[in-house]
């Protein structure tokens, strides 16, 4: 009997340990299945937690390319600058074209590729506001007979496949069209003779002729209607685009694109960006803030601060003109060097003897020219230097991005040094740093008088005749229009006469013309 209590105590207590060690085996394996368990963060959260942003991208030059193994184009180089706005890092994929749905939502966060924005891809994709305009073209060997896209007819057409070409042209009797896998194969394709003609966009068409000089024409005309470009993310990230868009707009405005633009397409390209609805309001903007906020630097006696007032022909006419609004004037003090995003970001113009010129004219709105000068150069009093015509090799001093450094530098007639402002730039030439300082006549007038028998202008002049205009953002026409209107309201009334006198006396560069 003890024998049998002491077998049943044995095999109770086996019972017992496999039952516990079956649960434990169970909940290991809710543990690690929970451990296994991918994360259910999407968008802008999964990619911080990621710590990365994967970027699908194809051959297609000169957006997204790879060059001695390193990733390049203009899209692959702004997603660099957006992904250090949003604190990661980024990662290059190339990607099957065909296969863009699959390919965003399985193996990339977004597809960064001169994407044409299409009602069929916005089903199954969120895109950006668009920042690309571009047409379809269509090109052929050089010695083809063929002159425009009217006569394509009937003939066979390479395109990539699942590219907007493609959509374009497929289905359509009109074609015989052939598929490829990239678009440089569908190049290719036409150089072989397997196609009488490949359809691309007009911008990767540009890069093409450049690189296969004498191989391609373009025909006469485009296809379809104009395209747009944005960025693709997964139907369910919503926020993620919204960021980044955010960031494209923040990065544009900041003029920190524009020399991706220079370094890929020159002058001219395709790039847009529209500010949004809240951004384009202009007047009304001012109007429901209550204030003008005036950008300045110190430049006498245009804008400056004495005894902690603000002064200068320029500030005081922007009083009179914010009066005329109905709203309060704030001056702030801006970076010469940073105009455009300055401007975009910190204030709702920029008033301060601006030069005009067809560079600022692209990121800003100018009024009419109020203000006609030139350039001169300045030298010590003692100096042996008597006209421009000696400047030849000479250190010029200059006020970064301002109009002597746009007329300068880059000159090999120069030895330019720049300076972030004007007074700092005529400074150099005190200490013995520069042997002139070049600035506009009128600023100048100023510091003779401020500094008298400390410098001396030489003889001539600096290029062409300069004119003065207030600048304001480039979505904001209408609030540059207002200014308009009342400076010469004000100035046809003769209010602003006394502020001329004030400042420079009798003759001075003010026009206004009706």
């Amino acid at each position: 009997m003890r024998k049998f209590l002491v077998l049943l105590v044995l095999v109770l207590s086996l019972c017992f340990a496999f039952a516990c060690g079956k649960e434990d085996e169970k909940q290991d394996d809710k543990e690690n299945e929970q451990e296994n368990q991918p994360s259910e963060k999407v968008g802008y959260e999964r990619i911080k937690e990621n710590g990365k942003l994967v970027v699908g991208f194809t051959d297609f030059a000169p957006f997204g390319y790879v060059e001695n193994d390193e990733y390049k184009g203009f899209d692959l180089d702004l997603a660099k600058l957006v992904a250090a706005e949003l604190g990661v890092d980024v990662e290059f994929k190339y990607i099957e074209w065909e296969a863009q749905v699959a390919e965003i939502n399985t193996n990339v966060d977004c597809i960064w590729n001169a994407m044409t924005i299409t009602p069929k891809r916005q089903e199954n994709m969120e895109f950006t506001k668009p920042y690309w305009e571009t047409n379809l073209v269509a090109v052929v060997k050089a010695d083809s007979e063929l002159t425009s896209v009217a006569e394509l007819a009937g003939k066979k057409i390479s395109v990539e496949a699942n590219g907007t070409a493609d959509i374009n042209l497929s289905g359509s009797k009109d074609y015989d069209v052939k598929q490829y896998t990239t678009v440089s194969e569908a190049r290719t394709a036409v150089t072989a003779g397997q196609a009488d003609a490949f359809v691309a966009d007009a911008t990767y068409v540009e890069d093409v002729l450049s690189k296969y000089a004498g191989e391609y024409k373009v025909l006469e005309g485009t296809i379809g209607d104009v395209e747009e470009y944005g960025v693709a993310f997964r139907k369910a990230e919503g926020d993620l685009r919204d960021k980044v868009d955010e960031i494209i707009d923040k990065l544009y405005f900041e003029g920190k694109i524009d020399a991706l633009l220079e370094k890929y397409f020159g002058e001219g390209n395709g790039f847009k960006r529209e500010a949004t609805e809240e951004e384009k309001v202009g007047y009304e903007r001012i109007k429901e803030n209550g204030k003008l906020v005036v950008g300045f630097t110190d430049f006498a006696p245009f804008g400056y601060v004495e005894n902690d007032e603000y002064k200068g022909f320029d500030l005081d006419l922007a009083k009179l003109v914010a009066a005329e609004l109905g709203v309060d004037v704030e001056f702030k003090y801006i970076e010469w060097e940073a105009q455009v995003a300055e401007i975009n970001t910190n204030v709702d113009c920029i008033w301060n003897a601006m030069t005009i010129t067809p560079k600022r004219q692209e990121n800003m709105e100018f009024t009419k020219p109020y203000w006609e000068t030139n350039l001169v150069a300045v030298v010590k009093a003692d100096s042996e230097l008597t006209s421009v015509a000696e400047l030849a090799g000479k250190k010029i001093s200059v006020e970064a991005n301002g109009t002597a450094d746009i007329n300068l530098s880059g000159s090999k007639d120069y030895d330019v040094k720049q300076y972030t402002t004007v007074s700092e730039a005529r400074t150099a030439v005190t200490a013995g740093q520069a042997d002139a300082f070049v600035a506009d006549a009128t600023y100048v007038e100023d510091v003779l008088s401020k500094y008298a028998g400390e410098y001396k202008v030489l003889e001539g002049t600096i290029g062409d005749v300069e004119e003065y205009g207030v600048a304001f953002r480039k979505a904001e026409g209408d609030l540059r229009d207002k200014v308009d209107e009342i400076i010469d309201k004000l100035y046809f009334e003769g209010k602003i006469d006394a502020l001329l006198e004030k400042y420079f006396g009798e003759g001075n560069g003010f026009k206004r013309e009706q």
